[in-house]
């Protein structure tokens, strides 16, 4: 494409000007790019391009809950060229009855030139947001955005089923993760009917969701421990090479290692012991799955919640027994997580990033920085999103704020922080989405050191079962994507079944590039 017939804002690097080439004419795509390789800007051309040509009027971007204000605040200042005349509106559930967005939304739904409209998930879910977002889809010609599509990865939720409801208005559709399968490949289902409702009826394979799962997963009959009833439970995953064959035309996967000179990562753990107290609840949970917490008893007897439990403990607190979430007793005087994080921060120089599972953590954190007197900000949901804006703008721009403290199902996606070049993992959360897209949130364009990530660790325990938990989530994704296992985690392979019938796949000569003849194969 000559040079002449587009005015990049931002000088696009290779693979983003290739992309562009190829892909801005496309209706329907889906990008896949590992965090941090400007999908947002790719998309931001695209619009403007299509916008040019006569195409669209109209911009509507979903995107997870403080994700979507950085579409207005951050990337169509630094993206969208000044000749692309354009009116702007953010939707906030809270102020949308209010006259001043009413008349503000309504002027960006009737505006000449591009009308940019950017909500939340959360907010499609509300009546108003769900009428204007079928308003302006149907009065403007639009090019549609899932920002962090995982946000729709479940078919039966009431939010991915307004969202694909609401994708038929749109022309032009796309959908963004940089980790589209994080919890398995059932995931890409309902994404992929974002962009294209007949997607996989359009391969002739899957009428179904129930299709699509008996083909890509093995289930065996359990019995649900709490009510005693049957029900099948996937144990495994197979025939994930025609699941990468049935998207390969539609759908594009780069790593940063592939087409960035980004500096390295680096990986190092802290440990720590537990007290006594903490021990011995630790080992009740493990051995009987009961423990005695002053008045209370912790009943960990379903697995899941044991886990929960002891990793709770971990952390240095446990729940009373109503376990409302909003009355957690401290396991005695002594903390010692908490004092392992804040023996290593004067070990690393410069901004830190420190992720948490849970808010009590970062209520600990903030406390302790505040008695310590480290300028600190926090950014969770026990601050309004307002707030949390500044807090953000202060970390990055105000040098004597050394701390950004948050939980990654807040800050995890959407977000650039490379200003910080240490990621402390004080607590962490478990799917593994939610630490890779929060690895990437300093490791990205415009960092230009080696970023650290530590791991607050108790040896011996649920942690390291946690990162096992992880790596199984990274070979299911790896197998589909095509990419290599991350290093960051091991290479133990966890997928069983799948990973035999791949090889059988291979050594029969089933076509790979032939989804014809993978549907018949897998009918038969």
């Amino acid at each position: 494409m000559p040079r002449e017939e587009f005015k990049f804002v931002t000088e696009p690097l290779s693979h983003q000007e290739s992309y562009f080439g190829r892909i801005r004419e496309r209706e329907f795509f889906s990008n896949n790019w590992e965090q941090g390789l400007g999908k947002s800007k790719c998309c931001i051309d695209e619009a403007a391009w299509l916008y040019s040509k006569g195409k669209i009027d109209g911009l509507l971007v979903l995107a997870p809950n403080g994700v979507h204000a950085n579409w207005i605040d951050d990337e169509l200042p630094k993206h969208l060229h000044e000749s692309v005349a354009h009116t702007t509106h953010t939707y906030y559930s809270q102020k949308a009855k209010t006259q001043k967005a009413k008349k503000s939304l309504q002027a960006c739904i009737d505006s000449p030139g591009l009308a940019v409209l950017v909500m939340s998930y959360d907010a499609l879910m509300t009546d108003g947001g769900k009428v204007a977002a079928k308003t302006f889809l149907t009065k403007r010609h639009t090019y549609y955005v899932a920002d962090e599509s995982t946000r729709i990865k479940n078919p039966t939720a009431q939010r991915t089923k307004r969202a694909l409801a609401s994708s038929k208005y749109a022309p032009y559709r796309r959908i963004l993760s940089g980790t589209p399968v994080a919890n398995g490949p059932f995931d890409v289902y309902s994404q992929m009917k974002f962009i294209d409702p007949d997607f996989w009826k359009s391969h002739g394979v899957f009428n179904s969701f129930g299709e699509f799962k008996n083909c890509f997963g093995i289930f065996k009959e359990s019995t649900n421990p709490a009510t005693g009833r049957l029900f099948k439970q996937c144990v495994a995953y197979r025939n994930l090479p025609l699941l990468r064959t049935l998207m390969k035309e539609d759908m594009e996967r780069l790593l940063k290692k592939d087409v960035l000179d980004l500096p390295e990562k680096m990986y190092q753990r802290r440990y720590y012991e537990m007290t006594p107290a903490q021990k011995k609840l630790y080992d009740d949970l493990e051995t009987t799955a009961i423990a005695i917490h002053g008045d209370d008893m912790i009943d960990g007897t379903l697995p899941i919640v044991r886990l929960i439990r002891q990793y709770q403990v971990l952390c240095g607190y446990l729940p009373t027994e109503d376990d409302s979430g909003d009355d957690l007793k401290m396991i005695g005087e002594k903390n010692p997580r908490l004092d392992c994080l804040f023996d290593a921060l004067p070990d690393y120089d410069g901004k830190k990033i420190i992720w948490c599972k849970w808010s009590k953590d970062v209520d600990l954190i903030m406390e302790r920085a505040r008695r310590l007197k480290i300028n600190s900000v926090r950014y969770d949901g026990q601050v309004p999103t307002f707030d949390r804006r500044q807090n953000l703008h202060d970390f990055r721009n105000n040098s004597d704020i050394e701390l950004f403290v948050t939980k990654q199902s807040v800050a995890g996606e959407g977000l650039t922080i490379v200003e910080a070049t240490t990621s402390f993992y004080y607590s962490n959360d478990w799917p593994l989405g939610a630490r890779l897209q929060s690895e990437d949130r300093n490791h990205r364009i415009g960092q230009f050191n080696p970023v650290t990530y530590v791991d607050i660790v108790a040896r011996g325990t649920k942690d390291m079962d946690i990162v096992e938990a992880l790596q199984k989530k990274i070979e299911i994704a790896s197998i589909i994507l095509g990419d290599e296992t991350k290093s960051w985690i091991g290479n133990k392979y966890l997928l069983g079944q799948a990973q035999e019938d791949a090889a059988s796949d291979r050594e029969t000569g089933t076509p790979e590039d032939d989804a014809e003849a993978y549907a018949k194969y897998f009918r038969s």
